[in-house]
């Protein structure tokens, strides 16, 4: 298959995707607006997005780069993409992630992997999705697969944060022993944070593959959260980093 087929191809699925979509607003039910996050969101409730400019913390030491807080519309926008495959809303998400991380200049995108039974249950893995709409932002960023969960954890969901860090341990391993991503500026991305568990297991397994710098984002994180405030020595982008 050619770029110009598979091009041609992603356009005549999207245009079925946008046909088939509800005319209305995934949260409220009233007519999705014609601008905005049409067709998803009514203007309203697009208004109504808790949006974010800069880093926000989730736990101590632990900043995340996210353009929302999941919660009220985000909620929904993210269900939809996670549990019901809405691709165009990770790439539009996808989107907002990109000119969020575009002053700190990354070069790869490393989605958090799924468990492959879970991916094959779902149908996709809505980090991957996200870190595609990324790469379509930013032309210079390169998506990057070079991570795998080699075991099968519980959901995340109601668990403590203890508990969460047992559940992820030695989730994680890389993909391949060649090292890709030795020198560069890394983005590790998932689709929700809550207390960055599973990002820190994930960010510790690639530590060893010679990163210049990790940093962590993902569409939103859990409330409630607070927004970063820099000393003028320390420039907002280093606080986010992992080394």
């Amino acid at each position: 298959m050619t770029v110009l087929q598979g091009m041609l191809g992603e356009q005549v699925r999207d245009a079925l995707i946008d046909a088939l979509l509800p005319a209305r607003c995934l949260n409220c039910r009233r007519p999705a607006a014609a601008a905005g996050w049409s067709p998803f969101l009514c203007s309203r409730c697009s208004a109504a997005l808790p949006l974010r400019t800069r880093p926000t913390c989730v736990a101590p030491g632990l900043w995340i780069w996210a353009p929302m807080a999941f919660e009220g519309p985000a909620r929904v926008l993210l269900h939809a993409l996670k549990y019901h495959g809405a691709t165009l809303i990770g790439r539009r998400l996808g989107q907002q992630i990109a000119m969020l991380l575009e002053e700190t200049a990354p070069q790869i995108v490393v989605p958090v992997p799924l468990h492959w039974r879970r991916r094959w249950v779902r149908g996709h893995n809505q980090a991957l999705t996200l870190a595609r709409g990324v790469a379509r932002e930013l032309p210079s960023v390169r998506v990057m697969q070079v991570l795998r969960r080699v075991r099968a954890t519980a959901p995340q969901v109601g668990l403590g944060a203890r508990r969460r860090r047992a559940n992820l341990r030695d989730a994680f391993a890389v993909e391949t022993s060649r090292r890709r991503i030795e020198g560069l500026r890394v983005v590790l991305l998932d689709d929700v944070v809550t207390t960055g568990s599973t990002m820190l297991e994930a960010a510790t397994t690639l530590r060893g593959e010679g990163a210049l710098e990790i940093l962590l984002a993902a569409a939103a994180v859990v409330p409630p959260i607070r927004q970063l405030t820099a000393p003028r020595s320390e420039p907002a982008t280093q606080a986010s980093r992992t080394r």
